[in-house]
């Protein structure tokens, strides 16, 4: 058979390589059976990321998409900072009424190489296909109609990086500090921090509401 590279084929390439398509799934989750299940009046929000800037997007990001109900508050502007004494937090907390605190942490950042190998299929112009008439010079004559016919188009070998972020969230009640919920999500690919940090938050979010911890916004 005649080998042919078809341009097309490199232009899915550049796309692939180009392109990065961002999706983020819920790889588990766990609900502790016992509780009692109702939506926090007060809700502390705590992001532990080494980047003090993306801590703080996070936390912005979860208290304006939390509902009003919850009355959400960012970790920093109660004094969470690395080093701070917890038990100078801890009644702070709970002087202030907070019943509930939700900690996002980022758990692992998971890259590496895809390898795509050559794809290789058949010229696919139909004879009777109304884009291409009139017909190709090729289905008029037999003798050049079937080295095309039976030609193929070869799309190269290629690499793609794959990057996987890991992100868990815990919901505590307070005072008690006891875990009653918490999910573990998994983004590949993300264009940006800010598509990270928007995905995670609404898939979190969208699952505590199912499970009754949050008010439907």
């Amino acid at each position: 058979m005649q080998a042919r590279v078809l341009a097309r084929g490199f232009g899915t390439l550049a796309c692939l390589l180009v392109v990065g398509c961002s999706s983020t799934r819920l790889s588990s989750e766990w609900r502790e059976t016992s509780d009692d299940g109702l939506p926090p009046q007060k809700l502390a929000v705590i992001a532990v990321v080494k980047d003090e800037s993306i801590s703080r997007l996070i936390e912005d990001e979860a208290v304006q998409r939390l509902p009003p109900s919850a009355h959400a508050v960012a970790a920093r502007q109660l004094g969470f900072e690395p080093g701070a004494d917890i038990h100078m937090l801890r009644d702070k907390l709970q002087d202030a009424g907070f019943d509930a605190a939700v900690i996002t942490r980022l758990v692992a950042i998971d890259e590496h190489d895809v390898y795509h190998p050559p794809q290789a299929y058949f010229v696919d112009r139909p004879m009777f296909a109304p884009a291409y008439a009139p017909y190709s010079p090729y289905y008029r004559d037999f003798w050049r109609f079937y080295p095309y016919a039976t030609s193929v188009a070869v799309t190269p070998a290629y690499k793609t990086r794959e990057t996987r972020y890991i992100i868990e969230t815990v919901l505590y009640r307070l005072p008690a500090g006891k875990p009653v919920w918490s999910a573990v999500t998994e983004t590949l690919n993300p264009s940006s921090r800010l598509v990270l940090i928007n995905e995670v938050v609404r898939l979190v979010q969208k699952q505590m509401a199912r499970a009754g911890l949050i008010d439907v916004r």
